[in-house]
């Protein structure tokens, strides 16, 4: 049986506050050194167009995805290339919003599943979770922005729920 479970509105946001999170508190892992104010306001500058994005990705759905995600990736490969020297570091910085991002989004999804379901007389409980899931080992922004917005506006995540009769019931 197929079922289908809608996000919530907040569940979207939170995932976007996490990304945004993303390096706020100090070092973040894969960088030299933490980035001064100045690169730090090009991640921020980049983050608020992917975030612009995926909001209209979320609300307009896959349609919208293609052309403006690009234009996107696009806006944020020129801000990352500003930053010159420190442009490697800038560019990891998004991407590990990127991450944070999408790691909780999938992780409140998965929160969606029933722990058990009623079948009759009988209760099943949940047993195990599978998750399909992709992993892009490309660096690159561009395609890191659209497949998330893609992901985004499809809002579909494949998992599998197996469930088992209660212990107890008959």
């Amino acid at each position: 049986m197929q079922a289908l479970a809608l996000a919530h509105r907040e569940d979207f946001e939170a995932a976007l506050a996490a990304g945004r999170a993303v390096g706020e508190g100090g070092e973040l892992r894969g960088l030299a050194a933490p980035l001064g104010a100045g690169l730090l306001g090009r991640v921020s500058e980049a983050w608020d167009h992917i975030e612009a994005t995926l909001q209209e990705a979320w609300s307009q759905g896959r349609a919208f995805v293609r052309d403006t995600a690009a234009a996107t990736a696009i806006r944020v490969q020129e801000i990352v290339e500003a930053a010159g020297n420190a442009a490697l570091s800038v560019h990891q910085m998004v991407l590990e919003k990127l991450n944070g991002y999408l790691t909780d989004l999938i992780d409140r999804a998965l929160a969606r599943v029933r722990p058990s379901v009623t079948v009759g007389e009988r209760t099943l409980e949940l047993d195990a979770v599978e998750l399909e899931q992709k992993i892009t080992l490309s660096g690159s922004l561009k395609v890191s922005i659209e497949e998330v917005c893609s992901l985004t506006a499809e809002g579909e995540i494949a998992l599998t729920a197996h469930y088992i009769a209660s212990r107890g019931t008959a």
